[in-house]
């Protein structure tokens, strides 16, 4: 009977899955890490991740610094809003927004330790009501993407994947 489980279970623990979520790309050594964009969209953002990162016990993640001992940079994050569907009468109603960036971590001496890949996060917009009505949903759209989109970049940091 257990010959019968030990090569799954061997197979399994040698494949590495359990290895996931557990390395980090946040370097032990670095007591100060410095959080910044490189976009308007990145530099709102930066204030909102360092929160996500400083949540649990790692305090060392802080707007600036003297010296730093590893820089995160949020590169390339964009905000796109483009309209997907049309009335009848050709005015929009339904709409898609994207939030897209990706994390380079740096160390000391400048070089790239880890780079994120691309990290998006979407979602779809309904207009109905009119121009104010679709500007309120815009924004809260707007919010809840920046929060997933912290989150995910959040997660990709400490998983180092």
């Amino acid at each position: 009977m257990i010959r019968r489980w030990l090569l799954p279970a061997l197979l399994l623990a040698g494949c590495g899955y359990h290895l996931t979520g557990s390395g980090g790309a946040i370097p032990t050594a670095a007591r100060t890490i410095v959080v910044l964009g490189d976009t308007p969209t990145g530099q709102k953002e930066a204030a909102l991740l360092r929160a996500r990162l400083t949540a649990g016990a790692d305090r060392r993640f802080v707007a600036a610094a003297d010296g730093p001992h590893a820089t995160l940079l949020i590169r390339g994050l964009e905000e796109t809003w483009r309209a997907t569907d049309f009335d009848s009468s050709g005015i929009a109603n339904r709409y898609r927004m994207e939030l897209r960036g990706a994390l380079r971590l740096r160390d000391l001496d400048g070089k790239t330790a880890w780079r994120s890949g691309p990290i998006g996060v979407a979602e779809e917009l309904f207009a109905s009501g009119g121009p104010t009505a679709t500007e309120t949903e815009r924004a809260e759209v707007r919010r809840r993407l920046r929060a997933r989109w912290a989150d995910e970049a959040a997660n990709r940091l400490r998983s180092g994947f």
